[in-house]
């Protein structure tokens, strides 16, 4: 169960990380990218479990939000080290990480090729 969480948090890791790229990637069509890092920041307290536990929402609302990126980084976690998760839960937080990760790399590879095509540098004097 350790080696499964391990192999689960490195995952999460460098899902997040990814997450982090694609949005940086933004700075090909944006000038300042401060409102970006605080909605992002923002969704990450929401979202990701910092405000409040996710399990007190509405179970509708919490099996919708148990899959975003931000709560796999803290909440699941979070709740493996209080609660405690079985390992086909485990399994199944892995596998939706792994899926998100690939959908970013994704997106991060059409936004590189489209970011790259219209580049313009910029000088400052």
């Amino acid at each position: 169960m350790l080696l499964l969480l391990v192999i689960y948090l490195s995952c999460a890791i460098v899902m997040f990380f990814s997450l982090m790229l694609l949005l940086g990637m933004m700075a090909f069509w944006l000038v300042e990218l401060w409102p970006l890092r605080s909605f992002v920041t923002a969704c990450y307290l929401l979202f990701g479990g910092r405000y409040f536990p996710l399990s007190h929402l509405p179970i509708k609302i919490y099996q919708i939000v148990q899959y975003n990126p931000f709560s796999l980084v803290t909440d699941v976690p979070a709740r493996f080290l209080t609660v405690g998760l079985t390992t086909s839960e485990l399994m199944q937080y892995l596998l939706v990480t792994l899926l998100w990760l690939l959908v970013f790399l994704y997106l991060y590879k059409i936004m590189l090729k489209l970011g790259l095509r219209l580049y313009e540098g910029v000088e400052s004097v």
